[in-house]
């Protein structure tokens, strides 16, 4: 091999070489400028007092730790005030999170299923479950109520953005899909309703697990990255209160989030 050809190998060996090294720097600098705008979201326990008005689905979610608070469930004419149990989105990241979808999970059949059996157990109303022939709303019918639910507003929630907690601490309240909400009332009212039909006070819960609701999240980061996580949120109750009229039953307790890996 020539000097001269010698030299031309290795100024092409180099030039590779250098293409090698401002590829590989390139792309760490997008690395490091991606994670520098990453969002990260998380969901936050919420505590308070679930409260379930008797014989009927809804439920009203309290979280002023008021000692006193059955009155503030009701408005100036005596008619009970439903209100979502609502849980917090937090991004904890360095950027801001876009096109934010929360999908519901929850299996609604099973849930019924189980409140079902129990009610076949001890001998307790059924609750009954129905849809419209279109397949696009749900109605759950409960001694003298029924309620309906429209199944695409049950299964996903959308927002714009959110932003980074340094900018907006409070984070983002989203409200739990109405009939999860619904679900739970059904099934405290069927278990207390066999825990005082001989005049039983049900201090301790035991018995059928509150039905639980996953979450599968994603959205973009500022560059259009998207990102996907799923939670599974739990709720733990703690301590029973029924007042003398029996009409509403007072469960405190909270919400426990779990991320699903």
């Amino acid at each position: 091999m020539r000097l001269e050809q010698f030299f031309t190998v290795i100024s092409q060996i180099a030039t590779w070489i250098t293409i090698l090294l401002v590829y590989f720097t390139l792309r760490e600098m997008q690395k490091q400028r991606r994670m520098s705008t990453k969002p990260h979201i998380i969901i936050t326990e919420s505590r308070g007092n679930l409260k379930i008005r008797k014989n009927q689905l809804d439920s009203y979610w309290d979280t002023s730790n008021s000692e006193n608070s059955f009155d503030e469930v009701l408005d100036n004419k005596g008619n009970y005030l439903q209100n979502a149990i609502k849980i917090n989105f937090h991004n904890i990241g360095l950027g801001v999170a876009k096109n934010i979808v929360i999908s519901w999970q929850y299996n609604l059949e099973s849930n019924i299923k189980i409140i079902t059996e129990y009610c076949n157990k001890y001998d307790l109303d059924i609750p009954v479950l129905g849809r419209n022939e279109n397949n696009d709303f749900i109605a759950i019918k409960y001694k003298k109520i029924q309620s309906y639910f429209n199944i695409l507003f049950s299964k996903k929630s959308e927002y714009t953005y959110l932003l980074t907690d340094s900018v907006k601490p409070d984070g983002l309240e989203v409200p739990l899909p109405l009939i999860y909400q619904t679900l739970l009332s059904l099934h405290f009212d069927v278990m207390f309703s066999e825990r005082l039909k001989d005049n039983k006070i049900a201090h301790v819960i035991e018995g059928m697990n509150p039905p639980t609701l996953k979450i599968e999240l994603d959205y973009n980061d500022v560059s259009g990255l998207r990102y996907s996580q799923r939670f599974e949120i739990f709720f733990h109750s703690s301590i029973v209160d029924i007042p003398d009229d029996k009409e509403i039953y007072d469960i405190s307790g909270y919400f426990e989030i779990k991320q699903i890996k």
